[in-house]
């Protein structure tokens, strides 16, 4: 349902805000995100490492790359508790400031 997709969408924007990235304005049932750390994962390299990382804990992002946003990652809408999953996942790669880790 839209009005489901929408409040996640907002849950997860915010929260990744909150944990120090910064998060591309869109419409769709996705968005392009970076990670604020960008000396761990913002270079192509360092984005390859994360996506990498993640993969392995079962969560697929979308390098950007190949869009001409180096650094970003494609990231679908989803539900809250693999969202949860998603920052603790990020927070184990080193992608969230200590602050800001769950």
């Amino acid at each position: 349902c839209r009005a489901t997709l929408s409040g996640w969408k907002a849950r997860q924007v915010a929260m990744l805000q909150s944990a120090g990235w910064r998060v591309e304005p869109g419409v769709a049932n996705f968005f392009v995100a970076a990670c604020a750390c960008s000396a761990r994962a913002g270079g192509s390299l360092g984005t390859e490492n994360l996506l990498v990382s993640l993969r392995r804990q079962g969560y697929k992002l979308r390098d950007c790359t190949s869009f001409g946003l180096p650094g970003r990652l494609r990231i679908a809408v989803a539900a809250p508790e693999v969202q949860d999953g998603l920052l603790a996942a990020l927070a184990a790669c080193g992608a969230v400031p200590q602050e800001a880790r769950p």
